[in-house]
């Protein structure tokens, strides 16, 4: 798998190795990386519920793999082994977290449809969507954000993430 997004790679790559990459560092190493300067942010209010920051961008990067994989399945068909081998890691951390494999299960998927809709709809109806995505997405862990500056920085944050798996999993040949 190459190093970064501009790295193409010099072999195919296993569907295993792929799913353990992706988790790896797509989420596991960005789930504290990522969105350290809005934790900083609001790691001070009283109402935020610092496990909740934690869980909610843990899905959410879940599912940035998940549309990314499912999106680069229709044109590489191992892609879907990439899925399964995935899935299992994500499960393996849920339950090593002691969290119900199901309702993560369900939180992801809600999580994928979310951020769908914010990835894939055409922002030229509705201008402000980026930051009515934003204000849901921060208002389910009680935080009311109005700053302009913020509510972009959120949504491109997400954008951005897509955009890197997106280009990293279509340059890499899947092997099953």
């Amino acid at each position: 798998m190459p190093r970064s997004p501009n790295e193409l790679p010099d072999e195919s790559v296993p569907a295993q190795t792929l799913a353990s990459q992706l988790f790896t560092h797509f989420v596991l190493g960005d789930e504290t990386s990522l969105f350290d300067s809005l934790r900083f942010r609001y790691e001070h209010v009283p109402r935020l519920q610092l496990e909740a920051f934690h869980k909610q961008v843990f899905l959410y990067l879940i599912a940035t793999v998940a549309i990314a994989l499912m999106n680069e399945s229709y044109r590489q068909p191992a892609a879907a082994k990439v899925i399964e081998f995935f899935k299992h890691l994500v499960h393996e951390e849920v339950v090593r977290r002691g969290q119900s494999v199901e309702d993560v299960d369900n939180a992801v998927e809600k999580a994928s449809v979310d951020l769908h809709a914010l990835l894939f709809t055409d922002p030229a109806p509705s201008p402000t969507k980026s930051f009515d995505w934003t204000q849901a997405w921060l208002r389910q862990i009680a935080i009311v954000e109005f700053n302009p500056a913020t509510l972009f920085q959120v949504s491109q944050t997400w954008r951005n993430q897509h955009v890197t798996l997106a280009k990293l999993i279509g340059e890499t040949q899947i092997t099953a």
